[in-house]
């Protein structure tokens, strides 16, 4: 079976199946489940982008190693991939909670979050 050369921006094709897939899981759920193994995802990127699997492993762990380091370079700025959408590190101040079960006044920790922001045009495709 004859493949086409691996696209020259392979993180880009990834970014793109990225942005359709979470349009997918948002408006029709993946397979009636809304949940996407790595291995699906790699599975789908190299249907999608006519790729080996191990073309398109290569490329997923290229976008997700960007995505980890463009957060640790950004540190309080996020990390913005144009038409996908905006990752950012979110700081939670410390504060009292309440045990339920006993109703005790308990100190919960500062703690850190990541937290996403769709691109308009998931967040329209979506219909949200």
């Amino acid at each position: 079976m004859h493949r086409a050369k691996p696209h020259k921006n392979a993180a880009h094709v990834v970014a793109v199946i990225l942005g359709r897939c979470y349009m997918l899981r948002a408006i029709h759920g993946f397979e009636g489940n809304s949940d996407m193994s790595k291995a699906d995802f790699i599975e789908l990127v190299a249907k999608k982008g006519d790729l080996s699997k191990a073309e398109a492993k290569r490329a997923v762990d290229l976008v997700f190693e960007s995505i980890e380091a463009g957060l640790k370079a950004g540190k309080d700025k996020g990390f913005a991939i144009g038409g996908f959408g905006t990752f950012r590190v979110s700081k939670r101040a410390a504060r009292m909670g309440r045990n339920p079960q006993t109703g005790e006044a308990i100190k919960i920790k500062a703690s850190k979050g990541l937290r996403f922001k769709p691109a308009a045009n998931l967040k329209k495709a979506a219909g949200c």
